[in-house]
C-alpha cells in the first residue's frame, strides 16, 4: 500500500510539472501578444509564483505547488475579467481548467475554495454589470483574442487529456491488477485444496468434492467407498530419521497410491500420515479388498530415501455409503474404526465397517472415562511377580505389576486398559503413580527385612516422551533412599524403534544414575540387536510365546538357543517368564537361561502376600 501510494504522488508530481511548464509558456505568449501593457502586466505577474509552484513541485510538494500555481491565476484571470468585459470576458474562459486542475493535483480543500472564489466573483460580476456600478469596456475583436482563446482552451484541453489519458492509464492498470488478483486467487485456492508435502488433494477438498460425488454415485446407482490408508509406525520413523525423510517417504507412498487410483476417484492426504480414498463402486466388498491390497503390497515394498532403505506398512480400514449413512464424518469415524481394527490384528492388514464395532468403541470410550476415574480415585494395586534363579531356586526379586480391581471383586486386566492409557496419554499419569507407589513399596520392605528387594518396574515407551520421567525416577530413588542399581527398568521393543537424541540422552542419565535396564518380551518385535547395547541394557526377557510349548516344540528350543547363546555374546542374562512346569524349568537350565518367573513358583502376588517370600 505504502509504495502504491508513492508511485501515485511521484506521477502527480510529474504531471504537475509539466502542467505547470506549459502553462509558463501560454501566459508567456498571451503577455508577449497583449495590445496594452497593463493586460501584459497582468498576465505575467502569475509567471513568477508559477516558477515558485514549479520549484514545489520539483521538490515532492505538490499540494502546495498546485496552490502558489492556481490561486494566483484565478486571481488575475478575475481582476482581467473586472477590467474588461466583466462576466462576458475571454479570461472566464480559464475558470474550468483551474477547477480541472484543482481537483486532478489539489486536495479537496483547493477544490473547495477555488470554487467557491470563482463562483462568488462571478455573481459578483454579474450583479455590478446590471446594477451599472462598473462599466464593462468593449473591445473590437482581434487577432490578440483568439491567442488568448487559444492559449485558454489549449490548456483547458491538456488539462481534459491528461484526465482521460490518466484514468484510461489506470483502468489498464486496474485490469493487469484485476487479472493478478484473480490468478493469486486460483492460485491460493489450488493450495488451499493440494497437500504441498504429496503433491494430493488435502483433506479440505475431499470434503468438498465428496457432496457431488456421492450424487453422483447414487444418480449412477453406484456405492461410494471411503477407505482411510494408516501409516504403521510412521511417528517412528519421522522421529529417527527427520522430518525431512519423512516428508520425502510420504511424498512417494502418496504418488505410489496414486498410480493405483482410477477416474472418478479421489485420493487425499487427509492427516499426518494417514490418507483417504473416496472410490465409487459397483461391488464394494470385492473391489475395495483388491484395491487395498495392492495399496499394501505397494507401500510394504522397501523405499530408498537417501541411500536408505525403509520399511514400512500400512493398516486399512473402510465403509462404504450409503450403507453405514451418507454423512462423511460418521463414514471416516466409521473406517477410521476398522483401520484401528486391522492395526490391533497386527498391522499390514485391511478391515471393512461393521455394526458392531461402533459398540466396541463405546465400550472402550466408556472404559476410558472409567481409567480417568480410577487414576484419579487411586483405584489400582501393585502385584509383584516373584524372580527365581533357575538352577538353585532362590528367590533373586520381583517384577510389579498393575491390577484394576472392580467392585464386584472382578480385575480388568492389565492387556485391556494399558493400551488405552497408552493411546490417551494417560500413561504419563498412571506411570508415574507406579513409579512413586513402587518405591514407597520397596522403602517399606526394606526397613521391615533389612534389604532392598530389587524390583523391574515396566515402563512404556510413551513415558519417554515426558521431559519428566528422569527427574521422576531419581527424585523418588532419593526420596526414599534407594539404591538405582537394584531397581530395573523393563523397557519394550517399540522403544527400539524410537531410537531419537532424547531417548538415548535420557537412557544415558539413567544408565549414569545406576538403573539398569532389560529388554521385555524380546523376541516378538523389532529386535534389532545393534540397539541394545545401546540402550545399556543388561537383560534380555525371553516372551512367554517361546516358553508355554518349550518343551513340545524344536522350533522354540532353538529359537530359545539362538537368543541365550547371543545374549551371552553380548554379555547379558536371560529370564524366561511364563515358565509353568519342571520340566520347562530343567530345559531352559540345559539352554543356559539364567532366570525365570511363572506359576511354577507362583503367580503375581499382592503386597503382603509377596513379602512373606522373603524370611524377616
Amino acid at each position: 500500500m505504502i509504495s502504491y501510494l508513492d508511485t501515485r504522488q511521484q506521477f502527480s508530481r510529474f504531471r504537475l510539472l509539466q502542467i505547470i511548464g506549459i502553462s509558463l509558456i501560454g501566459m508567456l505568449v498571451a503577455a508577449l501578444v497583449a495590445e496594452q501593457a497593463i493586460v501584459a502586466f497582468w498576465i505575467s505577474l502569475p509567471v513568477f509564483t508559477s516558477v515558485i509552484a514549479f520549484y514545489l513541485a520539483y521538490i515532492n510538494k505538490p499540494t502546495l505547488a498546485a496552490g502558489f500555481f492556481l490561486w494566483p491565476l484565478a486571481i488575475i484571470m478575475s481582476i482581467l475579467a473586472t477590467r474588461s468585459t466583466g462576466i462576458h470576458d475571454i479570461s472566464i474562459l480559464a475558470y474550468p481548467g483551474i477547477l480541472v486542475f484543482a481537483a486532478l493535483y489539489g486536495n479537496r480543500t483547493l477544490l473547495i475554495s477555488l470554487t467557491i472564489f470563482i463562483a462568488s466573483y462571478s455573481l459578483i460580476l454579474v450583479y455590478l454589470a446590471i446594477e451599472g456600478i462598473i462599466q464593462t469596456t468593449s473591445f473590437d475583436t482581434t487577432w490578440n483574442h483568439a491567442v488568448h482563446i487559444v492559449v485558454i482552451m489549449v490548456l483547458t484541453g491538456l488539462g481534459i487529456f491528461l484526465v482521460t489519458h490518466d484514468t484510461q492509464r489506470m483502468l489498464k492498470s486496474l485490469r493487469k491488477e484485476n487479472k493478478r488478483v484473480h490468478d493469486n486467487q486460483q492460485a491460493l485456492q489450488r493450495l488451499a485444496m493440494e497437500d504441498s508435502v504429496t503433491g494430493l488433494h488435502n483433506r479440505i477438498y475431499s470434503e468438498n468434492a465428496y457432496p457431488h460425488l456421492l450424487d453422483q454415485c447414487q444418480a449412477e446407482k453406484h456405492q461410494l467407498a471411503v477407505v482411510i490408508i494408516n501409516l504403521d509406525n510412521f511417528k517412528t520413523i519421522n522421529d529417527a530419521l527427520g522430518h525431512q525423510v519423512g516428508d520425502i517417504l510420504l511424498h512417494h507412498v502418496g504418488q505410489r497410491l496414486k498410480t493405483l487410483t482410477a477416474e472418478g476417484t479421489i485420493l487425499s492426504r487427509f492427516n499426518a500420515d494417514e490418507f483417504m480414498l473416496l472410490m465409487p463402486v459397483s461391488d464394494p466388498y470385492e473391489e475395495i479388498e483388491d484395491w487395498c491390497q495392492k495399496a499394501l503390497t505397494e507401500i510394504k515394498s522397501p523405499f530408498s530415501i537417501n541411500q536408505q532403505r525403509i520399511d514400512i506398512s500400512a493398516s486399512i480400514g473402510f465403509s462404504i455409503a450409503p450403507e453405514h449413512g451418507l454423512e462423511l464424518h460418521q463414514l471416516v469415524r466409521q473406517a477410521d474404526t476398522a483401520m484401528l481394527l486391522a492395526k490391533a490384528a497386527g498391522r499390514n492388514a485391511v478391515r471393512h465397517y461393521r455394526s458392531d464395532l461402533i459398540k466396541l468403541q463405546n465400550t472402550n470410550f466408556s472404559l476410558l472415562q472409567q481409567l480417568r476415574d480410577a487414576i484419579e480415585n487411586q483405584e489400582f494395586e501393585l502385584y509383584f511377580q516373584p524372580k527365581y534363579q533357575l538352577k538353585s531356586g532362590q528367590i533373586i526379586g520381583a517384577e510389579v505389576l498393575l491390577r484394576w480391581p472392580q467392585a464386584d471383586g472382578s480385575i480388568i486386566p492389565p492387556d485391556q486398559f494399558i493400551p488405552l492409557a497408552e493411546r490417551s496419554g494417560l500413561i504419563i499419569e498412571l506411570g508415574n503413580w507406579v513409579i512413586e507407589r513402587t518405591f514407597a513399596q520397596i522403602a517399606e520392605w526394606k526397613q521391615v527385612i533389612g534389604q532392598q528387594i530389587p524390583v523391574a518396574i515396566n515402563i512404556s515407551a510413551i513415558q519417554f516422551r515426558d521431559d519428566n520421567l528422569v527427574s521422576q525416577l531419581t527424585e523418588q530413588a532419593e526420596k526414599y533412599h534407594l539404591d538405582a542399581d537394584k531397581i530395573e527398568l523393563e523397557l519394550t521393543e517399540s522403544l527400539l524403534l524410537s531410537d531419537t537424541f532424547s531417548v538415548q540422552k535420557q537412557l544415558d542419565t539413567l544408565n549414569e544414575k545406576g538403573f539398569s535396564f532389560s529388554i521385555d518380551d524380546f523376541g516378538t518385535g523389532y529386535s534389532n540387536l545393534r540397539h541394545l547395547q545401546n540402550f545399556h541394557a543388561s537383560v534380555l526377557k525371553i516372551d512367554r510365546a517361546f516358553i508355554c510349548n518349550l518343551s513340545t516344540s524344536e522350533r522354540d528350543q532353538s529359537l530359545v538357543a539362538a537368543i541365550v547363546n547371543m545374549s551371552r555374546a553380548l554379555g547379558l542374562e536371560t529370564i524366561a517368564e511364563g515358565i509353568e512346569d519342571e520340566a520347562t524349568r530343567e530345559l531352559l537350565i540345559s539352554l543356559g537361561c539364567d532366570q525365570g518367573q511363572g506359576y511354577l513358583w507362583s503367580p503375581a502376588l499382592p503386597v503382603h502376600n509377596f513379602i512373606q517370600l522373603y524370611p524377616a
